[in-house]
């Protein structure tokens, strides 16, 4: 097995560490002093069987938790999961099986085994644990199996050695130990038998005399004496039981009479208060039937109740659904006294508005005589358009007309102020000008040459410049000219277009015109009406006729209305006239004298009043129904159970059933008050003392003959009989009394002479003891008997355990001379290759039970104690052992050894690397070391190793070089 990755969550220094892909080798974890080794090695000792609840086991911060998964050599893989001090939870990872309860169940090694074996601390390398049971369970693991059973042998050994001496000591005297009490009984029956051979006619004697006086005794007590006392007994009974008897026969004489049998066998006792309660009933109901009908006579004013009450109640259902139809009725009276209301408010509405639009209209007659389903609507709106349209147009069109008019005007004046002679003239003015500036330059030229030419040259060019301006004045007035007069043509033609197209659209509108005034003509407009008022004043009156309409529509309808809710006004009528005694006349009267049903629907409340009184005495009725139908239900309850002969007479009838309730009661009492006196009587006889009298009076014909059946009655009637037949010999109770008396001193007389003869009889069995030899004898022949055979039975005992314990010596002595040469050769190799061949064999103590071992030298010395030896070759000697023992437990389980080679030497050391590395190619080796010298051994000898680095409780994965430079 091995440990594939482990995940420590809590305990002591770690938190949250993971150490994943552990190798299955050789692990080397080193770290300073307090970094967390000593408590991994706890948390692999422990791992595997749970924490234990121990002071030397670092905290944890909250509580433990650690995990592991781990693998076995046939590939099963499980999970160990352990919280706080509970036992490990194993769960199936990749197994055949995952019905596992624990470690050991898993590979079949226990918890003492794997701490002793398997975690190796350096104060636990030699250290001999206190207390014998655990020196002996260390030393059956260090030897190895097969010599758990053997080393049992010595304390069996002595368990039966000393049983063996408390029998019989060490040689089996019977003078000692458990054999002293049995030969000392032995002893004393011997003498007790030769004692008792003397007495023999005398003893003879007295047993004859003793016969006698046992005979007087038997018939005194057997048979005397009983009858007095059985005799006794009954008297006492008869005589404390008479004045009850007595009593008890009157009230049987008058419980006898045939009327009185009848009436307690045949009265129906247990209908009494049933029949006193429905007779209440009856008389309640009675009341109250009584006022119901007196309250309706009041209510209705008539007089004959009985018909009136059966006329409501055959028409209920009319009554019911009538009364359930006037909400809905008096909703539909107040609907139409609300819309006769808002047609009559409309009405007038519908005035003012009609004389808005026209003052002279003074009914809807007038309004209705105007004729607007003649027009068309849609021929108005369109002509309205029309109308709309063409005046725009013709709008536009004139204002077009005006605007090229404005622009001929203007045109034309422009054509008029263009002249060549303004143009010539005004040029003139220039060349005058540049003339004189010509002719200036020629004289000044005279003087000043230069500035002649210059003022010349102007001149000259002033002049050709006006020529070519004037020819350009020219050409441009009459280019001006020309487009003047073109633009006065196109306006004139636009100006005959337009007023062409003008006089067409007038013509159109004044047709349009004509048609709005034929409208004004049926509207009653003047015909002058502009088309706008037309149109408005068409949709007012057309709106308003609609109004008017709608009114009218609504008018109808709620004359309708009326009509069917006077049809169920009617219905009331007609239900009221059923009733004319109580609903009423005059209202039915008054109602039909109304031929306007407006007037009917106005005063329909007293109409709905008068229904609701009616339902109120429907209601009184029905009342008075239930009352009469509860009453003849408990008059018929009543007849069924009394069964009365005059049922008209029926409160006379309840009234004599009272009376023979009395009369029960009366005698049923006295049955009551005999049947107390017979339990009574007969709890008196029926104790274990007065049915032994009786039985005994029975058989031996004590007072009376008496009949045993009687006696074994389970009713008490039987003992009843034998009481009245003992009382028949007594005239009164004082002929019992006197009867008591002789009998109670008769018996005084026969119990003084039965003691006398009992006395006698104890001196004659004291005499008989004292002289009876056979009965020594015999019980001194049982005394040594008793004796030989416990004392047979010890030693018996003793023999098996004196032989028991040789034979366990023997094979203990045997069993230690064949094992001595070959129980630790496998410790003893691996001793001799630590030691570098100085040691050679490691063999077991003399004494199995105790942790030692002996060392021979190879020069065949042998050191008989490992106490003799240095710390350093005795942590050696037990570490061969350990490796030795756990080589040979299968499944391989993993190694820890926590600095347990800090005092090997480098020799030792080396060689105890290659040893360990051996292991590794079986187990899983774990090494907590701070050394960095033990890091090298082992780097060199065991390329394949894992290491770790472990500081303040956290894991890194690290090389061995690494590990050594943080070590040194």
């Amino acid at each position: 097995m091995r440990i594939k990755s482990l995940y420590i969550k809590d305990f002591g220094i770690f938190r949250e560490q993971k150490l994943e892909k552990i190798a299955p080798g050789m692990v080397v974890i080193g770290g300073p002093n307090r970094a967390g080794k000593t408590t991994f090695l706890n948390i692999i000792r422990y791992l595997w069987f749970g924490f234990p609840s121990k002071k030397t086991l670092p905290p944890a911060l909250r509580k433990y938790e650690v995990e592991a998964d781990i693998a076995l050599d046939n590939e099963d893989e499980y999970n160990i999961y352990v919280e706080g001090q509970a036992p490990p939870k194993i769960t199936a990872i990749r197994a055949n099986s995952d019905q596992i309860k624990s470690f050991e169940e898993l590979v079949g090694v226990d918890e003492f085994t794997y701490h002793r074996l398997f975690t190796i601390p350096l104060n636990e390398l030699n250290k001999i644990p206190s207390g014998v049971e655990d020196e002996e369970r260390i030393q059956s693991l260090l030897l190895g199996a097969g010599l758990k059973e053997i080393l049992l042998i010595p304390r069996i050994k002595d368990e039966l050695y000393k049983k063996a001496y408390n029998i019989g000591r060490k040689h089996g005297n019977p003078r000692y130990g458990q054999f002293k009490p049995y030969f000392d009984r032995i002893k004393e029956g011997i003498k007790n038998r030769q004692k008792a051979l003397s007495q023999v006619r005398e003893y003879e004697k007295i047993k004859d005399k003793l016969s006698k006086v046992n005979f007087e005794i038997n018939e005194l007590e057997n048979s005397t004496i009983p009858d007095l006392e059985h005799r006794l007994t009954l008297l006492d009974v008869l005589h404390n039981n008479y004045q009850d008897f007595q009593q008890l026969n009157k009230l049987k004489i008058s419980l006898n009479r045939p009327e009185i049998k009848d009436l307690l066998l045949n009265f129906p006792v247990e209908l009494v208060e049933r029949v006193k309660g429905l007779k209440d009933k009856y008389l309640n109901l009675k009341e109250n039937y009584n006022n119901l009908k007196t309250e309706f006579k009041i209510e209705t004013g008539v007089q004959d109740v009985k018909n009136n009450i059966e006329k409501l109640l055959d028409h209920d259902d009319r009554i019911k659904t009538m009364f359930q139809k006037l909400s809905g009725l008096r909703e539909k009276v107040k609907q139409y006294k609300k819309q006769k209301e808002n047609l009559t408010r409309n009405r007038n509405e519908l005035f003012i508005e009609m004389e808005q639009i026209n003052s002279a209209w003074q009914s809807f007659k007038d309004l209705k005589e105007i004729k607007t389903d003649a027009i068309e609507q849609k021929d108005l709106e369109d002509c309205l358009i029309n109308y709309t349209e063409l005046s725009n147009t013709r709008n536009n069109y004139l204002k077009e007309i005006n605007e090229l008019e404005d622009e001929k005007a203007r045109l034309e004046e422009q054509l008029k102020s263009i002249s060549e002679k303004h143009v010539v003239i005004n040029l003139g003015k220039y060349f005058i000008l540049a003339l004189i500036i010509t002719i200036s330059g020629a004289g000044l030229s005279i003087i000043n040459p230069v500035m002649g030419i210059i003022i010349g040259t102007g001149g000259v060019s002033v002049l050709a410049l006006y020529w070519w301006y004037k020819g350009f004045l020219t050409r441009v007035s009459y280019e001006r000219k020309e487009d003047l007069n073109q633009r006065l043509k196109d306006i004139n033609g636009k100006l005959n277009y337009k007023n062409s197209e003008f006089n067409k659209i007038q013509d159109r509108l004044s047709s349009v015109i004509n048609k709005f005034h034929g409208y004004s003509q049926k509207l009653g407009l003047k015909e002058e009406s502009p088309p706008e008022l037309v149109r408005l004043y068409f949709d007012k009156v057309q709106g308003l006729k609609k109004k008017i309409k709608g009114w009218q529509q609504r008018i109808e309808d709620n004359e309708k209305y009326a009509r069917e809710l006077d049809e169920r006004l009617f219905e009331i009528i007609k239900l009221l006239t059923s009733f004319p005694d109580i609903s009423g006349g005059e209202i039915v009267n008054y109602f039909l004298n109304l031929k306007n049903y407006d007037y009917r629907i106005t005063y329909s409340d007293k109409l709905f009043s008068a229904v609701e009184e009616l339902y109120e005495y429907l209601q009184l009725a029905r009342r008075i129904k239930e009352q009469e139908e509860k009453l003849a239900g408990v008059t018929r309850e009543i007849v069924d159970l009394i069964k009365p002969n005059n049922q008209e007479k029926l409160m006379e009838e309840i009234t004599i059933f009272f009376k023979r309730a009395e009369d029960y009661e009366k005698y049923a009492e006295m049955r009551s008050e005999a049947r107390l006196l017979e339990v009574k009587i007969t709890g008196n006889l029926n104790t274990r003392r007065v049915r032994n009298s009786l039985e005994y009076a029975a058989v031996n014909n004590i007072l009376v003959n008496i009949d045993r059946n009687y006696i074994k009655s389970n009713d008490g009637s039987g003992l009843i009989n034998i009481l009245d037949k003992l009382y028949r010999d007594y005239t009164s109770q004082k002929d019992i009394e006197k009867d008591f008396r002789q009998t109670e001193t008769r018996l005084e007389k026969v119990s003084g002479k039965l003691e006398n003869l009992k006395e006698e009889r104890k001196l004659l069995q004291d005499k008989l003891k004292e002289l009876s030899t056979v009965e020594k004898l015999h019980n001194a022949q049982a005394q040594i008997d008793e004796g030989r055979n416990r004392l047979q039975y010890l030693a018996e005992k003793y023999a098996l355990y004196k032989t028991a314990t040789y034979l366990l010596d023997q094979v203990q002595n045997r069993f230690i001379e064949r094992a001595r040469e070959t129980l630790l050769s496998d410790a003893s190799n691996l001793f001799n290759q630590i030691t570098g061949g100085e040691y050679k064999k490691i063999l077991p103590p003399d004494n199995l039970l105790k942790i030692d071992f002996q060392a021979v030298l190879s020069n065949g010395n042998t050191q008989k104690t490992v106490n003799v030896l240095s710390r350093g070759t005795r942590e050696q000697l037990y570490l061969a052992i350990r490796v030795s023992r756990l080589r040979q437990i299968k499944p391989p389980l993993p190694v820890i050894i926590d600095d347990s080679l800090v005092n090997f030497d480098s020799r030792h050391l080396e060689k105890t690397i290659e040893i360990l590395s051996d292991l590794a190619e079986t187990h899983q080796v774990f090494i907590l070391t701070c050394h960095h010298r033990l890091v090298d051994y082992i780097e060199r000898k065991n390329h394949k190793t894992q290491f770790w680095k472990l500081e303040k409780g956290v894991f890194n994965p690290s090389s061995g070089a690494e590990l050594k430079t943080v070590l040194k």
